[in-house]
């Protein structure tokens, strides 16, 4: 038998370009200043951790010269990126997160990662064929 989960809160796909994708509106917040920015995230159950673009830190006053630089990898291959803790307000939730900030060209998007969202809230995501009524829900994890 199927459980039936009701969610706390759903918003609709974000339509670009005629393609629908799950993006939630967060508060991004360096937590060393308290200066934030508000962006879209990409819910990504592909992703481990939360990546957020170089313009982002940029927005926030963060400085990019002397963070940790790693090596990350992901079913595109490997990246130069660095990493922060950034701490992020997303349906009603705030943590601070490692937070990784590829280097690459071209890197746009904000996204939510597993850790630790996707144990603090569950997620789902309704489909139709009218892309124009997908939505992503959630509601607190644990």
């Amino acid at each position: 038998m199927t459980q039936l989960v009701e969610y706390s809160g759903e918003r609709a796909y974000y339509l670009e370009r005629g393609v629908g994708r799950p993006l939630l509106p967060a508060r991004i917040t360096d937590p060393r200043s308290g200066r934030f920015t508000d962006r879209l995230l990409l819910v990504d159950s592909g992703a481990d951790v939360c990546a957020v673009p170089v313009l982002v830190l940029r927005s926030i006053g963060i400085e990019l010269e002397g963070l940790p630089r790693v090596r990350s990898g992901g079913t595109a291959g490997a990246i130069d990126a660095l990493e922060v803790d950034l701490r992020f307000e997303v349906c009603d939730v705030a943590v601070t997160a490692r937070t990784l900030v590829p280097l690459a060209d071209g890197f746009r998007t904000c996204i939510l990662g597993r850790d630790p969202f996707f144990r603090l809230l569950h997620f789902g995501f309704q489909q139709f064929e009218d892309e124009t009524q997908n939505r992503v829900l959630w509601r607190p994890g644990g």
